[in-house]
């Protein structure tokens, strides 16, 4: 899969404004369809960059969807809170962002199968209608229009045999293009590493501990089932 970098600094003290113009930068010239925002581990104060208003807000803004990769699994920052998904590390993101390529050869199988019993329905439809024609001529010993009529035939099975092609073609793009998508913005990979997604009873999700109280009901939902909490206790 083809990959652009937009360098910048992810250290110090002017690695944030450099941060924020690469976004901008990315979303201006509308080359790629993810944005992995990702660097490797560090202290606290190499990761602050991560934790700057300006980066947020870039995060925030961008119509590009951005999966957030900083540092190790066990680092937190706020860019991975604004990030449209976060992955325990830069290589997770990456893995995040490309399809599958075994549940999108089985997507294609699955329309190759399709397209081949259209494909027998539509030759069986012809087949019978020059069975019909035959039938009809040889009453009539219209030799020269059956020739034309088996011309055709044989131009119209070489036309859907292209087409067929080209149609298989447009599909493997189609798919490719939409595995890509979903894979980068579907919760599932995240709930299956053993995350779970915090929501109130109203279903809204939960994003800071100061939206709940102690005794306030929380529904966890898991990678299989969902499981209904009580809190006991909060902190920050």
């Amino acid at each position: 899969m083809p990959v652009i970098i937009y360098p910048t600094l992810v250290q110090g003290d002017t690695a944030a404004p450099q941060i924020a113009n690469a976004i901008q930068v990315a979303n201006q010239r509308h080359e790629c369809d993810v944005l992995i925002l990702a660097r490797g581990g560090g202290s606290l104060e190499d990761l602050w960059p991560f934790n700057e208003e300006m980066v947020a807000q870039a995060i925030f803004k961008s119509a590009l969807p951005i999966i957030s990769g900083v540092g190790h699994e066990i680092d937190f920052t706020i860019a991975d809170f604004v990030a449209d998904k976060r992955a325990p590390t830069p290589s997770a993101a990456a893995e995040l962002a490309t399809p599958k390529i075994d549940d999108l050869l089985i997507a294609l199988s699955r329309q190759q199968q399709q397209l081949t019993r259209q494909m027998e329905r539509t030759f069986l439809q012809s087949q019978q209608q020059l069975i019909w024609m035959q039938k009809h001529l040889l009453n009539q010993h219209p030799k020269r229009r059956l020739t034309e009529k088996r011309q055709r035939l044989e131009f119209m099975k070489l036309a859907l045999v292209q087409g067929q092609r080209r149609l298989i073609d447009q599909l493997k793009t189609r798919l490719g293009n939409a595995a890509a998508k979903l894979d980068g913005l579907s919760p599932l990979a995240t709930l299956e590493r053993g995350f779970a997604i915090a929501t109130l009873p109203n279903q809204q999700v939960l994003r800071h501990v100061n939206e709940v109280s102690p005794g306030d009901k929380l529904n966890l939902r898991l990678a299989v089932g969902t499981l209904q909490c009580s809190v006991l206790s909060k902190s920050h």
